[in-house]
């Protein structure tokens, strides 16, 4: 499979300048693309448009020639820098693994969730322990392209290394495209195969 996106243009509505001017990109579903750029220059406007979460002033996103879904499960997924931002803080933990795709236990297993997380609210957990869902959360079985936008910014180096060692296993199993968008250049050196320039 291959997520495109062709020609993307984007402001904010009431906006004068262009965030996004005439981005292009590809990813194959064994690749792992790292996109870099200083702050302001709209990476997570960008993933929010790959992910269908926003629609782009011009151009369009397509999943091996066709349209992003406009309802159901969306084979291109993100997780976002901030988890407690991306989760109803009304919920329990097991109510936020519901809302997407099935989940194989395994990636449950795999990022270390335990069991009885599931039975809190987001405010009883740590940003590490939430993110650590928000990332299940996106690997439903149909999720076929992930989008990590600055996933371990705010973790500590030994949760970083545990969900990133996760993540490259995971994707590499079941060939799922990752596109992964970092301040920090070490990493996406790790990570990526190759790094685009906004």
């Amino acid at each position: 499979m291959r997520l495109k996106a062709e020609h993307i243009s984007y402001k904010y509505p009431g906006g004068s300048r262009e965030v996004l001017s005439d981005v292009s990109l590809e990813l194959g579903s064994t690749d792992r693309l790292g996109i870099a750029a200083p702050s302001g220059f709209g990476k997570t406007t960008l993933c929010q448009i790959l992910a269908g979460c926003r629609t782009p002033v011009t151009g369009r996103v397509c999943v091996d020639d066709m349209p992003l879904p406009g309802s159901g499960y969306c084979p291109v997924q993100m997780i976002w820098q901030h988890p407690e931002q991306a989760v109803n803080p009304r919920v329990r933990m097991q109510a936020v693994l519901q809302e997407g795709d099935s989940i194989s236990e395994r990636v449950i297993e795999g990022l270390g969730i335990e069991r009885d997380w599931c039975n809190r609210y987001p405010g009883e957990l740590s940003g590490g322990e939430l993110q650590r869902f928000c990332i299940a959360r996106a690997l439903g079985e149909r999720t076929r392209f992930l989008i990590a936008d600055e996933i371990s910014t705010m973790l500590d180096p030994i949760t970083q290394s545990q969900i990133w060692n996760f993540l490259l296993a995971e994707v590499k199993e079941r060939k799922i495209g990752l596109l992964v968008v970092s301040h920090d250049e070490k990493l996406m050196e790790q990570v990526c195969d190759r790094i685009m320039r906004l």
